[in-house]
């Protein structure tokens, strides 16, 4: 008898922990033999997806994500044009007032360069100094070498961007402290139950075709995400790994460095035919072969990141995070 598989959807990110359950969830609905004998189920599933959506696009991204970007970057243009006026007039005048001005422009505009490293909240606050030193201090010589109006320009982008930055923090400080994880756990929840429900009644059916499509469909999601998102060995149920009586695994072939039958193990590591310091069955240099101490034992190891039962810095496959935004994206 088909059965759904056991799956925990907690490992996923973020993105590919919606996209999962939205996909089953469109699924589920189209079917009438579901929507018929669960279709409350389906319902709070629903409900706990739009919450888990509501919390993961303020988190993420929204409008003024991209206001601030586009701004940042007509700041940064304009910054550069200053910076080439003034090169120019450097390079170009004969006059030794404008090439005193220059000079020092050039050497201000070079102090306040706005690296692409650092966070919007930075170069934002770089661009509004450097106007207002422009507009101040150097007001005559930014006259004399025909930059003030692009100094104007940035100070009132510079401005309204920060205004929009004000906004943005606003939107991300209303999500209540753990509140995207915690609808991701009802959404667990809904989803564990519905794959309880949707076994039971397959178990009981006497017609066993009457959810045959929807768990056909769920399993080739569950492979498909364990596989691209999780880097899950397909098949690995089936087939699981045996310890060899000198603790060499079995399952294990190759190179120093990665465990065949995991998700990847860093640092050296114990394979079937492993070499150099890992342990194996038929180990050579460091390590004694049969029963020897590698650097770094399969199944119980600590290294940089385990992918057994070691405790890492990492976790392969484990990464739910907030995939938020990069240093330039707030």
């Amino acid at each position: 008898m088909n059965l759904i598989t056991s799956f925990s959807s907690k490992k996923l990110k973020n993105s590919a922990h919606k996209l999962f359950h939205e996909e089953l969830l469109e699924n589920l609905k189209a079917s009438d033999a579901v929507m018929q004998k669960l279709g409350s189920m389906v319902t709070v599933y629903e409900s706990a997806l739009v919450e888990e959506d509501r919390y993961h696009k303020l988190a993420h991204k929204s409008l003024y994500t991209e206001k601030i970007a586009e701004s940042c970057k007509v700041c940064s243009t304009l910054y550069v044009m200053m910076k080439s006026q003034v090169g120019f007039r450097l390079k170009m005048t004969a006059d030794e007032e404008e090439l005193t001005a220059a000079k020092r422009l050039d050497y201000f505009l070079k102090m306040y360069a706005p690296l692409k490293g650092r966070s919007y909240i930075n170069r934002l606050s770089l661009f509004k100094s450097l106007s207002d030193d422009i507009l101040t201090t150097y007001k005559e010589d930014a006259v004399l070498l025909g930059i003030s109006d692009m100094a104007e320009e940035l100070k009132k982008i510079s401005t309204t961007t920060s205004s929009y930055a004000t906004i943005r923090m606003a939107e991300k400080m209303s999500i209540p402290n753990g509140a995207l994880k915690s609808a991701r756990n009802t959404v667990d929840s809904s989803y564990k139950n519905l794959v309880l429900a949707i076994n039971g009644l397959m178990a009981m059916s006497t017609d066993k075709t009457e959810f045959q499509t929807v768990i056909d469909f769920f399993n080739a999601q569950i492979r498909r995400y364990s596989l691209s998102e999780l880097n899950s060995m397909a098949g690995k149920e089936e087939t699981p790994a045996t310890d060899s009586p000198n603790g060499s695994d079995s399952t294990g072939s190759g190179n120093a460095g990665s465990d065949s039958g995991t998700s990847g193990d860093g640092g050296s590591s114990d394979s079937g035919s492993g070499s150099g310091s890992n342990d194996g069955g038929s180990g050579s240099g460091s390590s004694d072969s049969g029963s020897g101490s590698g650097s770094n034992d399969s199944g119980s190891g600590s290294g940089s990141s385990d992918s057994g039962n070691g405790s890492g810095s990492s976790d392969s496959g484990s990464g739910s995070g907030t995939d938020d935004d990069s240093p330039f994206h707030p």
